[in-house]
């Protein structure tokens, strides 16, 4: 979902951003799995996507009894 900060500042304040850009990283259920603030180069931006990835497989995970 793409935010204008000029047109939603409620919004913005809501969700606590600091600065611009800012890409929350968010489950299918809501869960946030990181948040990146500024712009980021690509590797950067991958290494944080592959690391929201694992924290996503770790939620999804079945509990073991």
């Amino acid at each position: 979902v793409l935010v204008d900060a000029d047109q939603e500042p409620a919004v913005c304040q809501r969700l606590q951003l600091s600065g611009y850009p800012t890409l929350e990283i968010i489950s299918p259920a809501g869960t946030s799995l990181g948040r990146l603030t500024g712009w980021q180069g690509a590797p950067a931006l991958s290494q944080s996507l592959q690391a929201a990835l694992q924290r996503y497989a770790v939620l999804e995970q079945p509990l073991r009894r």
